[in-house]
C-alpha cells in the first residue's frame, strides 16, 4: 500500500490504485487530519471492497437486479415491469438476505408472507422469478 503524503494544507493524503469490475485501473484518494487516519480510511475501503466481491456476501436483491439488467434486451417490457413489481412488494427481509445466509426455511417463510392477500398465480410468478435468480447465481460471478 502507498504511504500517506503531507499536503501543504497540513492534511494527509493517500492514493490507492485498484482494478474495477471491468479490469480498468482506478485511483482513489483519501484525505484526513493525521497520517494514521488516512491510512485507516484506505484500509477500510479496500477491506470492504474485497468483502463485497465475494459472491456469498451479495444480497438476493443485487442478484435479482443483475438478472433483470442482464436480460433486459431479451425480456418483454411487461415481464421486466412484473419482475420489478415483485421486487418492490416482496418481503424486504428476504431480499436483503445475503446469499451465504439464505436457508430454505427463510425462503419458504417469505413466500408464505408474500402469499397473504395475493392470488396463487401471483405467488407462483414470484416464486418462479426468484427461483430463476437463485439458480442463475453461479453464472453471475462477474458482478
Amino acid at each position: 500500500m502507498a504511504e500517506p503524503k503531507k499536503l501543504p494544507s497540513g492534511s494527509w493524503r493517500i492514493r490507492i490504485c485498484y482494478l474495477d469490475e471491468k479490469g480498468k485501473q482506478v485511483r482513489k484518494s483519501f484525505t484526513a487530519e493525521t497520517k494514521q487516519e488516512a491510512r485507516h480510511m484506505a484500509d477500510v475501503f479496500m477491506t470492504e471492497r474485497k468483502h463485497n466481491k465475494k459472491i456469498e456476501n451479495k444480497t438476493i436483491k443485487q442478484f435479482a437486479d443483475y438478472y433483470i439488467e442482464n436480460r433486459s434486451n431479451v425480456l418483454s417490457p411487461t415481464t421486466i415491469t412484473g419482475y420489478k413489481s415483485i421486487l418492490k412488494n416482496f418481503p424486504k427481509n428476504l431480499l436483503e438476505t445475503r446469499i451465504g445466509l439464505l436457508t430454505h426455511e427463510d425462503y419458504q417463510a417469505a413466500i408464505n408472507q408474500y402469499s397473504v392477500g395475493r392470488s396463487p398465480k401471483t405467488v407462483k410468478s414470484a416464486h418462479q422469478f426468484l427461483n430463476k435468480v437463485l439458480t442463475d447465481i453461479p453464472f453471475c460471478l462477474c458482478l
